[in-house]
C-alpha cells in the first residue's frame, strides 16, 4: 500500500512525489509541501493513467471511483435507457396512464432521457461537464413535469437527484473523491 500525498497547489492526491495535474515535483520539509517546477516530465492527459517518465522508476496514478459512484451512474444509465425506450416506442402506454400528455412531450422526455444517459457516460469518462449537463437536464425535466400537470413539489423533488449525485461524488476512495478526479 502506498502513501498518498496531496499537492498544495491543486489538492490532487498522488502516490508519487509528482503532481501530474500541475506538472510539479513535490518536495517535503517535515509536514510542509514545497513545489518545484519539473521541466522534464511527460504528462499524458488523454488516458486514464498519468505517467511520469522523467524519473528512473516510472510511476502511474490511475483515477478510481468508489463503488457507490459506479452503482449510481449505472442506475442512471439503465433507468433512463429504459425510460427513453418507453417514451419513444411505447407512447400509447404513456397516453393510457396520462392522457393529457402530448406526443411532443413524450418525444421531449425521451430526448431528455437520452441526454441523461450521455451525461452519465461523460461522468464515467471523468468529464465534469457531464455533471453540469445532468443539472441542466434535470431542471428542464422539472419544467416539463410542471407543464404536463405534475405538482410543483413533485417536480422540484426531482432536483434532489442532483444533490444525491453530488453527495455520492464526494465519497472518497484512497483518500480522493471522484469529484476531485473530474476534469
Amino acid at each position: 500500500m502506498s502513501i498518498k500525498s496531496q499537492c498544495i497547489n491543486c489538492n490532487h492526491y498522488t502516490s508519487a512525489d509528482f503532481c501530474a495535474i500541475k506538472g510539479v515535483n513535490l518536495s517535503y520539509d517535515g509536514a510542509h509541501c514545497q513545489e518545484r517546477v519539473r521541466r522534464s516530465s511527460n504528462v499524458n492527459v488523454n488516458t486514464q493513467s498519468i505517467t511520469n517518465s522523467g524519473r528512473n522508476n516510472s510511476t502511474s496514478v490511475e483515477k478510481q471511483r468508489h463503488g457507490c459512484v459506479t452503482a449510481w451512474l449505472v442506475l442512471v444509465v439503465v433507468v433512463n435507457s429504459f425510460a427513453a425506450i418507453i417514451y419513444f416506442f411505447a407512447s400509447e402506454l404513456i397516453a393510457w396512464v396520462m392522457p393529457n400528455v402530448s406526443k411532443t412531450m413524450n418525444v421531449l422526455s425521451g430526448i431528455l432521457c437520452v441526454a441523461y444517459v450521455i451525461f452519465a457516460v461523460m461522468l464515467f469518462q471523468w468529464k465534469k461537464i457531464g455533471f453540469l449537463g445532468l443539472i441542466v437536464s434535470c431542471i428542464v425535466a422539472s419544467i416539463i413535469n410542471i407543464y404536463i400537470g405534475f405538482g410543483v413539489v413533485e417536480s422540484v423533488l426531482g432536483l434532489g437527484s442532483i444533490a444525491i449525485l453530488y453527495g455520492i461524488l464526494q465519497i472518497k476512495k484512497d483518500n480522493v473523491t471522484t469529484w476531485e478526479n473530474l476534469e
